[in-house]
């Protein structure tokens, strides 16, 4: 097995006129920090030695990314990362400390359950490469925030007027073997490009539709879109599966699940090249007698199941036992810095055994490095998928994509 070289990056341009905000009070490391983020090419670059200084500079000037280290001598980094919070601030944060790293992944939860944006930790002393890697996450976040409105607020009759005038359209994302590289599924994701409001996010839309009906017909929009593509690749012959996101309120309307059977027998695709994710939250709703009978009608039908952003909630095991599962999806959270985290790494290691001893597909999500998948291939079980392989683009797009994968594929050996 080589080594991975970084060759596949599939990150833009990067937006160097952003303003970042060290703050560490400690001179040398403050100075090293400064001075390695001008070395990558970033400007617009200031410093604070304190947790006042810092607060003040932000109200000043408008801050895109704080590094922020933890232990100050006035007031302590979370103390910052809490009042920034409560502020509003559109901010990106990078954690760099030499704290303990359970501190520091405590941390990096309440960042993450605040309206801030968590680019990633680092403990200290931090190289100078992983530092590129963490302010190169800060692109994602940009792009799918510029093309996103931010003042409309869709209702169920806007929802309901997309669908009949089938404003949204579907995009995929690659899944690729951890072990040779293969393109081996897609996953389908929901766009609304409103012709007046621009694009709008799936979690502006999804959570409303999901109070009504709604979602059921949503649902079934995207799943005829799914299987209409997924049979016109396969005609070019690409044999893989794609992967449907499915809401607990779709499992348990039987009309909804017998029409998506339907929707699979009259094409020319088989049911077992389709899988519905269903995450964990979703996946013990009220009715646990009707999701078990939907799921048993399923399975029995040929249809792959997977419980999406497993090891997040508080009853994962119980959800493998009770539901027929035939893949899990290992939350983007354990993925993150899984070449630095001890934490990360036992739950990735006891997640790959247990799968292994229970047959199950493993699926890690959100890789956006090299370092990552590198990692990752050392387990050579699985597969992988996230913005360092491709982003989710349109069914048009999907061939063009494979062509350049094959070309520098690489994860297959040599």
């Amino acid at each position: 097995m080589t080594e991975i070289k970084s060759t596949q990056c599939q990150t833009s341009t990067l937006p160097m006129d952003k303003k970042i905000l060290v703050l560490e009070d400690h001179a040398f490391q403050r100075w090293f920090l400064v001075n390695s983020i001008k070395q990558l090419g970033y400007q617009s670059v200031l410093e604070a030695a304190s947790g006042q200084e810092a607060l003040a500079i932000c109200q000043q000037q408008a801050i895109d990314i704080i590094l922020c280290d933890l232990e100050l001598p006035d007031m302590d980094g979370i103390e910052v990362l809490r009042k920034l919070s409560e502020q509003k601030k559109a901010l990106s944060i990078i954690l760099c400390s030499a704290v303990d790293e359970s501190v520091l992944c405590t941390v990096s939860k309440m960042v993450e359950a605040s309206n801030l944006v968590l680019l990633g930790q680092a403990t200290k002393p931090i190289e100078k490469d992983h530092l590129s890697q963490l302010l190169n996450k800060s692109v994602c976040f940009s792009c799918a925030s510029s093309q996103q409105n931010p003042g409309f607020q869709p209702s169920l009759i806007d929802i309901q007027q997309a669908l009949e005038n089938k404003e949204f359209s579907v995009h995929y994302q690659p899944k690729v073997c951890l072990d040779n590289g293969q393109w081996t599924g897609i996953e389908a994701f929901i766009r609304w490009p409103h012709p007046v409001y621009g694009m709008i996010a799936p979690n502006r839309f999804i959570p409303i539709a999901e109070q009504d009906d709604i979602i059921n017909a949503l649902f079934l929009y995207i799943a005829d879109q799914a299987i209409t593509d997924l049979a016109n690749l396969h005609k070019q012959g690409w044999q893989g599966t794609v992967a449907i996101n499915l809401a607990a309120k779709n499992l348990v309307h039987f009309e909804t699940m017998q029409a998506m059977v339907n929707l699979v027998a009259d094409s020319e695709v088989n049911s077992k090249d389709i899988v519905l994710e269903l995450t964990e939250r979703q996946a013990l709703p009220a009715q646990a007698e009707r999701s078990l009978e939907a799921m048993a009608r399923l399975n029995m039908k040929g249809f792959k199941l997977s419980l999406d952003d497993f090891g997040t909630g508080f009853s994962s095991l119980q959800q493998l036992d009770y539901f027929p599962f035939s893949e899990v999806k290992l939350d983007r959270s354990f993925v993150d810095n899984c070449q630095s985290s001890i934490f990360n790494q036992t739950v990735i290691e006891f997640c790959m055994t247990l799968a292994k001893r229970l047959n199950l597909n493993v699926v890690f999500e959100g890789i956006e490095d090299i370092e990552t998948l590198n990692f990752l291939r050392t387990f050579q079980y699985g597969s992988a998928q996230g913005f360092f392989i491709a982003k989710p683009m349109p069914y048009e797009q999907l061939l063009e994509w494979h062509q350049q994968w094959q070309l520098q594929n690489p994860i297959q050996d040599i």
